[in-house]
């Protein structure tokens, strides 16, 4: 605990009084409130608190990045419509069957995605590239819905997506990947996943027939071209058939895992 820095300690021994109204109120409630709580109480103060449509991506992204907050905040605003929507609806989701976010109803389909290690990604380019990382988080919800569709009876699920092999990186060297490799999203489980580097050979192989294997998963292809900084929406092809051999969407047998 010593370890924490004074401000992410404060906010979370600040928390506290929060949880003790989960007796009274729904997950949801309770969590819509504490995101109030948290932009209302930021220093220096922050603009007004956002209402309708992205307010609680906008309030939730300002809770992840305890470094330079305010950039990613701006970010938000800058990103393309497409990245933004991406992130303005899947941050809403709340992962619980008949609750919904009062400021920011979206459709109520699920699953919803716990992004593991989003926050040390956004602190780790926050600084140096909000943009570009708002991008690469956006790209990665965005392959998640590929993998997991929008389904009425999953609206009380949630599944969690590991960036561990980018959360130390730079975006920089998130795009500046090695030559015949890319990155990839893989469905470990119906509810887990996880991003890894791929080679195409491993690719290729992965997409042969196998049989009726447990060991058999599907997994997706991540854009991180074009993604923040340099972005213009137009300009890149994201599908990849730039890349002999590489299929969009790679799908092998999904029972038993």
């Amino acid at each position: 605990v010593l370890k924490f820095p004074s401000k992410v300690l404060t906010a979370f021994l600040n928390s506290f009084p929060f949880v003790e109204q989960l007796q009274f109120k729904s997950e949801t409630q309770v969590f819509e409130e504490y995101l109030e709580w948290r932009w209302a109480s930021y220093e220096p103060a922050r603009s007004a608190m956002p209402e309708g449509a992205g307010s609680i991506a906008q309030m939730r992204l300002g809770v992840m990045a305890q470094v330079a907050s305010e950039k990613i905040l701006a970010a938000y605003h800058e990103l393309c419509d497409d990245d933004r929507e991406v992130l303005s609806v899947e941050l809403a989701r709340t992962g619980v069957r008949g609750q919904h976010y009062q400021r920011d109803v979206v459709s109520p389909g699920g699953p919803a995605f716990l992004v593991y290690y989003g926050p040390a990604l956004l602190n780790k380019n926050s600084s140096s590239d909000a943009l570009g990382v708002l991008g690469v988080l956006a790209e990665v919800l965005r392959q998640a819905r590929a993998l997991w569709p929008e389904e009425d009876q999953m609206r009380d699920k949630a599944v969690t997506l590991r960036i561990d092999a980018l959360k130390e990186l730079e975006v920089e060297q998130i795009r500046c990947i090695e030559t015949n490799t890319f990155w990839a999203l893989q469905q470990t489980s119906l509810i887990d996943g996880m991003v890894s580097k791929m080679s195409l050979l491993e690719a290729t192989t992965l997409s042969q027939p196998m049989g009726q294997t447990k060991s058999t998963k599907r997994h997706i292809p991540l854009d991180f071209r074009g993604r923040g900084a340099f972005q213009v929406a137009s300009r890149f092809d994201r599908t990849f058939s730039a890349t002999p051999g590489l299929p969009k969407l790679v799908h092998n047998n999904l029972t038993a895992i």
